[in-house]
């Protein structure tokens, strides 16, 4: 079977790559003994110690261009449609599907707002074609109803028009793909989209990379205190992740012990940084972004690991997606603190979720266990985490596939 995995939204940097979901993905669809898998993408031809064959939606002449880095660490999907650009996009999609008509069995497509033209076309060759959506499609920008002059009326009429698009491009594929059953029943209510053709698979997780480790000696590693009582996020300082009401809280909190750290980057890494002046020196430490390679070793220095989300970016407060970083933190045996919404809800210990609030937080770090106890709570999600291996969701991907296949 010959498998093509576009992740046509994304662009490759050498510190960060495409989203450690696609290539957890795709490595393990290898791993099963797929005959050919390939993944598309923008920027670099090659990611080093990938055992699949990567392709570049703009190397369309067949010659292996120079590395070239992208200016952005992820998906390109976030700053909405440029017309421009979108031509500019479409026009290199039907050439690589020229290119490779005929090459593959099937197409993932990984959905973004000019999503679906590599699997639509690749589909009409006679490919099964799966979409993939990971969030909720068509939500405009956050700042969208408060960009001023002529060019809000303009960018609502290409948001509007890009829910027009997504409704088309539901309609294409074989199957869709989604991670939870909430994103299941929004794409059902807004773009009427018959759940008979949506399958519902989690994220995974890389139990090879990530699996429990001596804390201490990871501990030491790092160069950390080896008797503080360590807080852990890993992940973005954007809009969706908010870490202030835990530092508010922090600060209230009469536990010197109490240190938290933050490993990752982003556009609200600054307003953190803020609040975070606010308690003691050496309580509240930030490293930046790090190797994903290296986030197992961080996690596993960690006593509890925190995944707080700023409830007001979520479309409506819902929350429809799978929490990646919550289950690495369970597959490598720690509790977790984060919030009663969806899919986290069903993976985390109810005592463990607040709302994402000063007084909620203050509440609960002020009642945490000691560190014998947090260590047996992580021992119970580690064992909670083993369903949702990389390898399940390849499996149930595969299935789907070979069904759809002539």
């Amino acid at each position: 079977m010959r498998i093509c995995y576009i992740a046509g939204g994304l662009h490759y940097t050498p510190s960060a790559g495409p989203s450690s979901h696609v290539i957890s993905l795709v490595e393990a669809m290898a791993r099963k003994g797929a005959m050919e898998v390939s993944l598309a993408f923008h920027g670099y031809r090659e990611i080093p110690h990938l055992p699949v064959k990567c392709l570049d939606l703009y190397d369309n002449e067949g010659s292996a261009p120079a590395p070239r880095a992208s200016s952005r660490p992820d998906d390109i999907a976030v700053n909405g449609i440029n017309p421009r650009s979108y031509l500019r996009y479409a026009r290199r999609c039907r050439a690589f599907v020229r290119r490779h008509a005929e090459r593959f069995d099937a197409v993932v497509e990984r959905m973004w707002r000019a999503g679906g033209l590599v699997g639509a076309g690749l589909q009409s060759r006679g490919a099964v074609y799966v979409l993939e959506e990971n969030g909720p499609p068509g939500r405009p920008r956050r700042n969208l109803s408060r960009t001023a002059g002529v060019g809000r009326p303009v960018r609502w009429v290409f948001h509007l028009l890009s829910l027009l698009y997504a409704r088309r491009a539901y309609s294409r594929p074989h199957c869709i793909v989604v991670q939870t059953e909430e994103l299941k029943k929004l794409l059902h209510r807004r773009f009427s989209v018959d759940p008979l053709r949506v399958r519902v698979i989690p994220n995974g997780v890389n139990m090879r990379l990530f699996r429990p480790t001596d804390q201490g000696r990871c501990r030491r590693e790092l160069g950390l205190d080896g008797d503080a009582l360590m807080l852990l996020f890993v992940g973005s300082l954007d809009a969706y992740h908010d870490l202030i009401p835990c530092m508010e809280a922090m600060a209230g909190v009469n536990n010197p012990r109490i240190h938290l750290h933050v490993v990752g980057t982003g556009v609200c890494r600054d307003a953190a940084e803020r609040a975070a002046m606010r308690l003691v020196p050496g309580r509240c430490t930030f490293h930046g972004p790090v190797p994903h390679s290296r986030v197992p070793l961080w996690i596993n220095a960690a006593d509890i690991c925190i995944a707080p989300y700023g409830e007001q970016a979520f479309e409506k407060r819902r929350f429809y997606f799978s929490p990646l970083k919550i289950l690495e933190y369970m597959a490598c045996g720690k509790p977790v603190i984060s919030q009663p919404h969806g899919e986290i809800a069903r993976l985390v210990g109810h005592e463990y979720l607040i709302f994402n609030t000063m007084e909620a937080w203050r509440e609960r770090l002020a009642s945490l266990p000691g560190k014998e106890a947090l260590a047996a709570m992580g021992r119970i999600n580690s064992e909670r985490a083993l369903p949702y291996s990389w390898d399940a969701a390849a499996d149930r991907y595969l299935e789907i596939i070979q069904e759809a296949l002539p």
